[in-house]
C-alpha cells in the first residue's frame, strides 16, 4: 500500500528541488504525480504551476499523451539549457 501524502506543506517545493529529482537520470519523462512521488508530496496546484513556472524558463520540456480514455497525461523531462548548467539557481 502506498503512504499517504500530505496534501498541504509548510513551503512551496523550488524549482531547484523539482529538477533535483532527475538527477542522473534527464532522459527520463516524469509525469506530475511521479513527480510529486518523488519529492513525498502529493500531486498538488502549487507543484503544478512549479512545475509550470520551470517549463516557461525553459528548464523542463513538456509533452501530452492521450490515454486510452481520452484524457490528457502531461509528462516532463529536463532541457538541454539544464543540464548544461545555465539556471540561475
Amino acid at each position: 500500500m502506498d503512504k499517504q501524502m500530505s496534501f498541504a506543506h509548510d513551503t512551496a517545493p523550488t524549482v531547484d528541488e523539482v529538477l533535483e529529482i532527475w538527477r542522473g537520470h534527464e532522459k527520463v519523462w516524469l509525469t506530475r504525480k511521479e513527480i510529486g512521488d518523488a519529492l513525498g508530496r502529493a500531486k498538488s496546484p502549487t507543484l503544478i504551476a512549479v512545475i509550470g513556472v520551470a517549463v516557461g524558463m525553459g528548464l523542463i520540456a513538456t509533452k501530452t499523451v492521450k490515454l486510452p480514455n481520452g484524457v490528457p497525461m502531461f509528462q516532463y523531462r529536463p532541457t538541454g539549457k539544464w543540464q548544461a548548467g545555465q539556471n540561475l539557481f
